[in-house]
């Protein structure tokens, strides 16, 4: 009787822990788009550098990469700020592998600034602080 309560108790202790790592994972995986950062296809990146007329600034990032979730934020109040003259883009490696291989992604955060059909005009690879990027970012496009 007393092991059949102790194996329910811990059958409940491990159903909790499991939903509070759910729960800790959801918020770590946040998506990292908002009105101006977008979450894009390999496909839509393709249409956006033969359509657009602004470079595209884009991040390359997983969701289980935590420096990834520290680049974001700043990745965000940059896009926020500068998205009269750039578009900023998130793709996620893991759902676009193909894409991560053509662009010789090997580690992450990659971001790259874009324009047109042609090369990269500038890659970094690590996390950047607001300044930096923006610097980055203007010094690329120039």
């Amino acid at each position: 009787m007393f092991t059949n309560l102790l194996l329910v108790l811990f059958g409940l202790a491990l159903v909790v822990a499991i939903l509070n790592l759910r729960n800790w994972w959801k918020t770590r995986t946040k998506d990292v788009t908002n009105s101006s950062v977008v979450k894009i296809t390999a496909a839509e990146l393709e249409h956006r550098r033969r359509m657009s007329d602004k470079p595209i600034v884009v991040m390359f990032f997983a969701s289980w990469c935590s420096s990834c979730a520290a680049q974001t934020p700043t990745f965000r109040a940059v896009g926020e700020s500068m998205k009269a003259d750039f578009d900023f883009v998130v793709i996620d490696i893991d759902d676009e592998q193909s894409l991560a291989t053509r662009m010789e992604v090997k580690r992450i955060p990659t971001i790259m600034v874009l324009k047109g059909t042609g090369p990269a005009l500038a890659r970094n690879v690590g996390v950047l602080f607001e300044d930096q990027l923006k610097e980055f970012v203007r010094k690329a496009a120039a």
